[in-house]
């Protein structure tokens, strides 16, 4: 299972976007079992705010190019972008 992936942006930094089943999981499974993926996302994402703009949108350019991208061992991932600010997506294209 893919709770989290690994996007680097640049300069050596990473960022973590959601997996797969990460939102499933915090919703109906065992919470506990992805405390730390989840973690990892949110503090991704408190970081990516703190960034000054032009450095942000850089950095969710190259997130929304990973979206669109296959995931590792899986299917293609459908994204919709939402008031050009953000992206949902799911590994089964709904």
């Amino acid at each position: 299972m893919n709770h989290e992936r690994q996007i680097p942006v640049g300069d050596g930094a990473v960022m973590s976007i959601p997996g797969e089943e990460l939102e499933w999981q915090l919703r109906y499974g065992n919470p506990a079992a992805v405390r730390y993926s989840a973690a990892s996302v949110v503090g991704s994402y408190s970081y990516l705010l703190s960034l000054p703009e032009r450095e942000l949108l850089r950095r969710v350019r190259i997130i929304k190019k990973a979206i669109s991208a296959k995931w590792p061992a899986s299917g293609h991932v459908k994204t919709q972008t939402i008031d050009n600010n953000s992206v949902v997506g799911s590994a089964n294209g709904n």
